[in-house]
C-alpha cells in the first residue's frame, strides 16, 4: 500500500503526539499550526469546489 505525503505526515504527527505525552518536545510546536493549515486548505478546497459546481450547474426544467 502506497501512502501519500499528506498521509505519512499525518501519521507522523499522530505518533509524535502519542510519544510525547510525558514531556513537551520542540516538534510539538508544529502540531497546532500544521493542523490549522491543513484544516484551512480543506475548507478552501471545499469552498472552491462548491463554487465551481454552482457555476457550472444548469437549471433543470
Amino acid at each position: 500500500m502506497h501512502f501519500t505525503r499528506a498521509t505519512s505526515y499525518a501519521v507522523r504527527l499522530s505518533v509524535t503526539q502519542v510519544g510525547s505525552a510525558t514531556g513537551r518536545q520542540p516538534i510539538d510546536r508544529l502540531v497546532l499550526p500544521s493542523a490549522l493549515l491543513l484544516a484551512g486548505l480543506g475548507l478552501g478546497l471545499s469552498t472552491f469546489s462548491v463554487k465551481q459546481l454552482l457555476a457550472t450547474a444548469r437549471p433543470k426544467f
